[in-house]
């Protein structure tokens, strides 16, 4: 199995492993600083997104890349020899969906623009001008965006992303057999589950010791 032979829901899942957590993430922090802190500092939330974008998302990554799936799992390969994922792996895999997903959201962003035009005679730019004067609804919508540009182009992006040669290491996709798993769970309990014979009942044996036909 190679990273192309990949599924668009498998490949899809493995997105969604680090969308959700960010979601939730960004919504409580959305809703602890601007709800119930009542801040508007723009350097407090630059530092939070800094935080998530060099901390919490290669960890979101490392955790995907180390999580096993139905049918197969990602080894990271460091020398020839099996490794775990560490940060620098989750960083590297990390940037490369990042910069490539904001091109295609920017490249995306001009056939938008022309059919909003076309449909509601309002480009791009004048919905970007009429935003919320509330930051905590302006959060809301920058949330919502990037969490569907996310599910929308890296879902394409995880082939690249496993099958490119990093500088010191590598990644693949290994089958994962669900049978092994079964074996496994079963062999703790197998000795308990082999029946014993059943001793031969007492009348069946004479006193002498003989069989009786």
């Amino acid at each position: 199995m190679t990273a192309f032979n990949l599924s668009y829901r498998d490949r899809l899942r493995m997105t969604w492993e680090i969308v959700w957590p960010l979601l939730a993430l960004d919504l409580a922090w959305g809703m602890l600083f601007y709800v119930l802190l009542g801040r508007t500092e723009s350097t407090v939330d630059t530092a939070y997104h800094l935080v998530t974008f060099f901390v919490i998302g290669p960890l979101l990554v490392r955790r995907m890349l180390r999580l096993r799936y139905s049918s197969f799992r990602v080894q990271t390969l460091r020398g020839g020899r099996d490794v775990e994922a560490g940060y620098q792996e989750a960083w590297k895999a990390f940037w490369l969906l990042s910069w490539r997903s904001t091109v295609l959201m920017l490249v995306s962003l001009v056939p938008l623009s022309f059919i909003l035009g076309k449909i509601t005679d309002r480009p791009l730019s004048e919905y970007a001008r009429g935003a919320s004067g509330n930051p905590f609804v302006n959060a809301l919508g920058l949330m919502a965006v990037d969490a569907v540009t996310t599910v929308v182009f890296v879902p394409f992006l995880i082939p690249a992303m496993i099958r490119k040669r990093y500088r010191g290491f590598r990644f693949e996709i290994r089958p994962e057999e669900p049978a092994r798993a079964a074996a496994a769970s079963g062999r703790s309990s197998g000795a308990a589950s082999i029946p014993r014979a059943a001793p031969p009942p007492a009348a069946a044996l004479k006193p002498g010791g003989k069989k009786r036909l």
